[in-house]
């Protein structure tokens, strides 16, 4: 048995703060450990912590306040660890990360980049991200932090979950060579509720907590252009809405005894919803998934999730979801920013009953050949194989 120790993050149980979930990457640790390689035992680095297997070194509470005070960029953070305890290797996903006491092979894996994060979630200008950078090289190398972006010094590989993600780390100076592109998987063993076709409403589903950033504003222009032409088409929208655009919604009242759904103009909009949940109630009942932020995207794990049930995805020509979306194939790419464009595919697809169907059994196919976690395991093994000693 290979163990590992899994540095990696996961979001709370009960969020606050939705725009600073992890989503994602909580995803990503989510699956490693209830869906492990064969011959893989995962013991997550908190887990490790309560144990005492492992501790925190006074660093971190000093690299913390660099972030806070904005002396070093913001990111996902970094974990600074004294193992005590013997792991045959340790994978650190989206920290950075400082070892001492029991050393192992260090893997670091990242879904894109927290370039990406800076430049278009928190609008920092190139300037700054540069200075920022340059700060994270000196101070990282000098303490030696493995980074996937700034400091790849002493990690035997660099896992990265798209080919575009690669291209950035390359631009960041990170060497090719010692990158791999493996996608990650995902286990999915809920099936529809309803076949696509069999309902004579057609349900269109958007998950994203940053709406904007995700192309909500575009969908909910689109849609209500779309409403008025087809009155058998339904938004769910999950994540939280901005005042501003729910008071534009109209006909909207507030639903009694929730205050987080609002329900109007075939329009239902939820702030939060566990994942286990968007599982069982939410993805089962789409005919289709939607997700066009119009600059950038990580990656797209619900994208991925929708295609595992079957379901015909639209998605904007940014970062990776081209790679995961065969235009005209599972579902169609449209131009990022483009309503009219997002407007076009949308009616296709209410429209033919037939290509819903034939898009969302080519959606099924491609997630099982691409992205189910028993594709990725077995990459990952081999990764994890190719750096023990």
């Amino acid at each position: 048995m290979i163990k590992v120790l899994l540095v990696s993050p996961i979001d709370p149980k009960v969020p606050g703060n939705l725009k600073y979930l992890v989503g994602g990457e909580s995803t990503f640790t989510q699956t490693l450990l209830a869906n492990p390689p064969e011959g893989v035992v995962y013991i997550d680095h908190l887990e490790a912590l309560k144990r005492g297997d492992i501790e925190y070194l006074p660093w971190q509470k000093w690299l913390w306040l660099l972030v806070k005070l904005r002396v070093l960029p913001l990111s996902s953070g970094s974990q600074c660890l004294l193992v005590k305890k013997h792991f045959d290797l340790i994978h650190c996903h989206a920290y950075s990360l400082k070892i001492e006491g029991k050393t192992a092979p260090v893997i670091l894996s990242d879904s894109s980049s927290n370039y990406l994060f800076l430049r278009d979630y928190m609008k920092w200008p190139e300037w700054r991200i540069k200075i920022g950078y340059f700060l994270r090289r000196k101070m990282f190398d000098l303490l030696g932090l493995m980074d996937a972006d700034t400091n790849p010094k002493g990690t035997k590989r660099i896992i990265v979950f798209s080919q575009f993600a690669q291209y950035l780390h390359e631009k960041l100076g990170v060497s090719h060579s010692k990158m791999e592109v493996l996608p990650p998987g995902l286990k999915i063993s809920n099936k529809r509720k309803t076949p696509i076709g069999e309902s004579r409403t057609i349900n269109i589903l958007f998950v994203g907590i940053w709406f904007e950033r995700k192309g909500g504003h575009l969908l909910l222009e689109a849609f209500e252009r779309l409403n008025k032409k087809y009155r058998n088409i339904y938004l769910t929208i999950v994540g939280e809405v901005p005042k501003n655009v729910k008071c534009q919604m109209s006909p909207i009242r507030q639903a009694q005894g929730d205050p987080e759904y609002i329900e109007g103009s075939n329009v239902k909009c939820i702030n939060y919803v566990p994942r286990e949940k968007l599982m069982r109630e939410f993805f089962p009942k789409a005919d289709i998934f939607v997700l066009v932020p119009p600059k950038v995207e990580g990656y797209g794990f619900a994208v991925v999730e929708a295609m595992s049930f079957g379901i015909p995805v639209v998605v904007s020509n940014v970062c990776a979801l081209p790679e995961l979306v065969e235009d005209g194939k599972c579902g169609f790419v449209v131009k990022s920013g483009n309503v009219d464009d997002l407007y076009d595919k949308l009616e296709v697809l209410i429209k033919d009953q037939k290509l819903r169907e034939k898009m969302g059994d080519a959606a099924k196919k491609r997630f099982l050949e691409k992205f189910s976690v028993e594709k990725s395991n077995a990459k990952l093994l081999a990764v994890y194989r190719q750096v023990l000693p």
